[in-house]
């Protein structure tokens, strides 16, 4: 996860399984406010700061974690299947 960067969606999802305790608890142990994580599970804040993520996404159980993709390699899987389709 150091370098891998989840997606908003990813984000979202990861955190609405987790029940209203489960997110007071992941509050503590991250420092993020209670009502910053509730904003995010509720989709009121749809872009969290990466910032922010990088407090708490880390401590969710691992099942809730989606695979996220570092963005290194997605720019350049992009770049390259672009570089194909161009013929390059």
């Amino acid at each position: 996860m150091k370098d891998a960067i989840p997606s908003a969606h990813q984000v979202m999802a990861a955190l609405r399984p987790l029940s209203l305790a489960q997110v007071r608890d992941l509050s503590d142990r991250s420092g993020v406010p209670f009502r910053t994580l509730l904003n995010i599970r509720f989709s009121k804040t749809r872009n969290p700061g990466i910032e922010t993520v990088r407090k708490f996404f880390p401590l969710l159980p691992v099942s809730e974690q989606k695979q996220a993709i570092p963005s290194v390699e997605r720019s350049c899987v992009a770049t390259d299947v672009v570089s194909q389709q161009a013929g390059a």
